[in-house]
């Protein structure tokens, strides 16, 4: 192959994963977003399918799951689980930076992802929220109530 056409390749392959990210984001926004009250509510509708959701997010030493706003209730819990680093949609991987790896942390998180059933984490969590994208990451304080 000649270094035009290797050129031109690398330029065409360039423009097709740049419009492939910006459908995804296009994709994303047209998403409603839900509570995750609203999700775990009706978790039949919406098991196997796309959604974004407004959470908070607990997660540290060997834990990691989403909850409501007061994270009381250990029964509706979600296991969180991320695709892989090169599957996570643009900017995920930087936002998820700025976590931090305490061993107790907790952030307000806009996710997208698929909710499914089964035994995940220790096997204690009914329900797995799989992130594809992470458009909302705030830092919060950890309370240790």
């Amino acid at each position: 192959m000649s270094y035009k056409n290797l050129l031109i390749f690398a330029f065409i392959a360039l423009i097709f994963l740049a419009s492939d990210s910006q459908a995804q984001v296009r994709e994303n926004q047209d998403l409603p977003t839900l509570t995750y009250s609203e999700l775990i509510k009706d978790k039949e509708l919406y098991l196997g399918k796309t959604v974004k959701v407004k959470s908070n997010w607990i997660y540290g030493f060997e834990w990691s799951f989403l909850c409501d706003s007061e994270c009381k209730n250990r029964q509706h819990e979600t296991w969180v689980d991320f695709m892989s680093e090169d599957d996570l949609c643009k900017g995920s991987k930087r936002k998820l930076k700025k976590g931090g790896d305490k061993f107790d942390n907790k952030a307000q998180v806009i996710f997208v992802g698929k909710l499914s059933s089964g035994r995940f984490g220790d096997g204690s969590y009914i329900y797995q929220f799989k992130v594809s994208c992470v458009e909302k990451f705030k830092k919060l304080p950890v309370d240790l109530k």
